[in-house]
């Protein structure tokens, strides 16, 4: 490249001088070649020192690009340090505000609590209490209740007494209402005999105190009795059986009664059944009379 490069001057001495003055020239341009050269490696060199520069440009520009990269992470990272420690932040000041709140929360617990076992103790004490009275009450109670059982049968003795007492004076009062009745009976009973006695002596079978006489009233007798309430009309009937039963008169009169208590049933059992007041028991009725005046005390009051 150099020797080109002096190839025109070298043209130009050789037309220009002597040799003197190109043998000057040429020295100087094989100084200026040298030079050149020289010029020419140092350049290369300088090329191979700014291609390395550039690559090495090249490559610093990558590690700067690396580390501003790696500064903006670090940056970001900061940030999100700087957050991260701001909710840290916030949390421990969360947390001890949550741990005042349980200690003030602790402290009112604990307090509720003593006051709830309080309450539980005193309520236990009055149930206590409660328990002690319900159970003085229920022995009063107890002791009551085994005096009122003991006026009970105090008072069921009692009534016994007054029930015994009372049936014997009602069987004293049937006694006496049977033996009044009785002591009537036999005396109408000897008045009938008499008049009875008086008119055969007479000779007057159809006198006031003859057979169909007497079945005439005893027969108007029991319709009068068939006419009251059923009450009255069996306590009536009732009696006039018992006046002329058998047993209820004297050994005299005994016949008489006999006949007359015949009369008696047959006028029952002739009563007429289909009206109100009737009374009259048919066949049954006078078997099971029968039965009864012919029985020993059949008489007697129920």
């Amino acid at each position: 490249m150099a020797a080109a490069a002096c190839a025109p001057l070298r043209a130009a001495q050789a037309a220009a001088g002597p040799p003197d003055e190109l043998d000057a020239m040429e020295e100087r341009f094989d100084l200026l070649a040298a030079a050149l050269t020289s010029v020419e490696r140092r350049s290369q060199q300088l090329a191979e020192r700014l291609a390395a520069a550039q690559a090495k440009h090249v490559e610093q520009e990558d590690l700067l690009d690396a580390a501003q990269d790696a500064i903006c992470e670090l940056q970001f990272q900061q940030v999100a340090s700087r957050e991260r420690e701001q909710l840290l932040q916030q949390e421990v000041s969360r947390l001890s505000t949550l741990l005042e709140a349980e200690k003030l929360q602790s402290s009112l617990s604990q307090e509720r609590l003593a006051g709830a076992l309080g309450e539980e103790r005193r309520r236990r004490e009055r149930a206590e209490r409660t328990h002690r009275d319900a159970l003085l009450q229920r022995d009063e109670a107890l002791s009551e209740l085994q005096s009122a059982y003991s006026d009970i049968d105090a008072m069921q003795a009692t009534l016994a007494d007054s029930a015994l007492y009372v049936r014997q004076l009602r069987r004293r009062l049937l006694e006496l209402e049977v033996r009044s009745e009785s002591a009537a009976a036999s005396a109408r009973a000897a008045a009938a005999a008499a008049a009875a006695a008086a008119a055969r002596d007479q000779g007057d079978p159809s006198g006031a105190f003859s057979a169909a006489a007497v079945r005439a009233a005893i027969a108007a007798e029991v319709r009068e009795a068939c006419a009251c309430a059923p009450e009255e009309r069996r306590r009536r009937i009732r009696a006039l059986q018992l006046r002329w039963h058998p047993d209820k008169n004297p050994a005299a009169l005994r016949p008489l009664a006999t006949e007359v208590s015949k009369m008696v049933n047959d006028a029952v059992d002739r009563a007429p059944r289909d009206e109100p007041g009737g009374c009259g028991g048919g066949e049954a009725a006078r078997t099971q009379q029968q039965r009864r005046a012919s029985s020993p005390g059949g008489g007697g009051r129920d």
